[in-house]
């Protein structure tokens, strides 16, 4: 019998492993994994069945989580102007802004009334930013 180099410890003419047809008893390997792997691909011997896959499960995306978050955002938000208002002591009102302004009593977060001065119509007296600096805070 004949042996091809390119399988390694088979028969060329029966493709099996040499301790089985008996030649060359002597080169008698023990089956690696190579010529394990070689053996499935071999077109007269049995093909190994392949395990099915798993299937993973998909995952349930956690909404609660989410809105328990934006509304932890939402409340975080509300303080910080609450805060802002209450270090806010008064308006900044331009020269013109000041003539027509009227004096109104206004709460304050912590529930002082304040009487603070309000511009009757700011849309008539645009500001720009240096305006806004030329103003006062009024009280």
């Amino acid at each position: 019998m004949q042996w091809d180099g390119w399988l390694p410890g088979r028969c060329s003419a029966c493709l099996r492993c040499r301790s089985c047809c008996g030649s060359e008893r002597d080169l008698r390997r023990k089956h690696d994994a190579v010529t394990r792997r070689r053996r499935t691909r071999l077109p007269g011997l049995k093909k190994k069945k392949k395990k099915k896959k798993k299937k993973k499960k998909k995952k349930k995306k956690k909404k609660k989580k989410k809105k328990k978050e934006e509304k932890k955002k939402k409340k975080k938000k509300k303080k910080e102007e609450m805060k802002m208002k209450k270090k806010r002591t008064g308006e900044v009102l331009c020269d013109e802004e000041v003539k027509q302004a009227e004096t109104r009593e206004r709460r304050d977060g912590s529930g002082r009334s304040l009487s603070v001065l309000v511009a009757v119509a700011p849309e008539d007296f645009p500001m720009s930013a240096s305006e806004r600096w030329m103003g006062f805070l009024v009280w």
